[in-house]
């Protein structure tokens, strides 16, 4: 239960499974946060209030709803441009003009720390991939619950609450001068990192489709792999924890997806994989066959000589299943799918 949460498998033996359960009376709270510390958040104020052009990055720590509303309206009132990892994808909404992508996937990190005089990391997890350059040609502002990552040495670090923390950190800020940004050149940035992350080929047109045809709230979760990149930059997440995904690991995908089916049946869930993903967890078709789950999973095959048939799979395993080699026929097949409800394999074959 201790943040971030997020999907967590657990291989249990048969013979454990079938054991009588012992009824317990415990306690799944984690500890409560330390409150950030008075004298490090004025350093950080005082290390804000003297940068011009400050940079933020968003980790994993920013997607509980408190934490992600406090992160939006820092953002606005600096101004200041923002790039999320991976995991905290949404914190900011990434039609947001002052979201600049994801790290590592965007491509114009190294013009942004070039422009920027302090790189301030909120809620970034020690794990969480984050480019060499933005720690070392920049002084770096740290505030969160998780501990820095090994040898950085920061300007200033506040430990506590990420919500806690920015709302300290306003009241300490409320006479700082606006940020020195270009507006028209974080708009270039902007519209260049889109483009590098997502392309044009039919993949990225098929997660663009995918993410208009379905209600705000839809989750999507992909897979580690060849076509994690370009739906991590197609899938536009509007609030946290709507996008989920795996540092490495092939068949997260859909067992991430039945989770969040579970969690919150009343939205659309998409799943990405390809052929490796929905093999490895193809067990787990059978799963959202049992529990009639609105998933929709969209596997982008090659059909190359000696790969899995992912419509077999999926047939095999009482799911509805689809073969779609253009735009159109996807979104044919995606409609017949979100209409009837219950889970549907989708095999994008161009």
């Amino acid at each position: 239960m201790t943040m971030p949460r997020g999907p967590v498998h657990l291989d249990i033996a048969a013979d454990v499974a079938g054991r009588a359960a012992v009824p317990l009376a415990t306690s799944c709270r984690p500890d409560a946060l330390p409150y950030p510390d008075a004298e490090a958040l004025d350093r950080a104020a005082q290390a804000l209030a003297d940068a011009s052009r400050p940079l933020l990055l968003a980790g994993i720590h920013c997607r509980s709803d408190d934490a992600a509303q406090w992160l939006r309206a820092f953002a606005e009132a600096l101004p200041a441009p923002l790039m999320a990892t991976t995991r905290a994808k949404g914190a900011l909404p990434d039609p947001h003009p002052l979201m600049l992508g994801v790290l590592g996937l965007a491509g114009v990190e190294e013009r942004l720390v070039s422009r920027a005089d302090l790189v301030v990391a909120i809620g970034l997890d020690a794990l969480e991939p984050v480019p060499a350059l933005c720690w070392s040609t920049r002084p770096v502002l740290a505030f969160g619950p998780a501990p820095l990552p090994h040898g950085l040495v920061p300007a200033a670090h506040v430990l506590g609450d990420v919500a806690a923390a920015i709302e300290e950190l306003a009241v300490r800020l409320r006479d700082k001068p606006r940020a020195d940004w270009d507006v028209a050149e974080l708009d270039r940035l902007r519209r260049e990192a889109t483009a590098r992350s997502t392309g044009d080929d039919l993949a990225a047109r098929i997660v663009r489709l995918a993410r208009e045809a379905t209600p705000a709230g839809t989750i999507g979760t992909v897979d580690a792999g060849e076509y994690q990149t370009c739906v991590t930059g197609a899938w536009h997440a509007i609030a946290p924890r709507e996008f989920l995904t795996s540092g490495a690991t092939s068949g997260f995908a859909l067992p991430a997806a039945i989770a969040a089916h579970l969690v919150h049946s009343e939205r659309c869930v998409v799943c990405f994989t390809d052929a490796a993903g929905v093999t490895a967890a193809a067990r787990e078709l059978e799963t959202a066959a049992r529990l009639a789950a609105a998933v929709v999973v969209v596997v982008f095959d090659d059909c190359g000589a000696g790969a899995p048939d992912s419509m077999k799979l999926a047939r095999d395993s009482g799911v509805r299943a689809f073969a779609a080699d253009s735009e159109g026929k996807f979104a044919e097949a995606l409609g017949r799918t979100l209409r009837t409800g219950g889970p549907a394999v989708i095999a994008v074959r161009p």
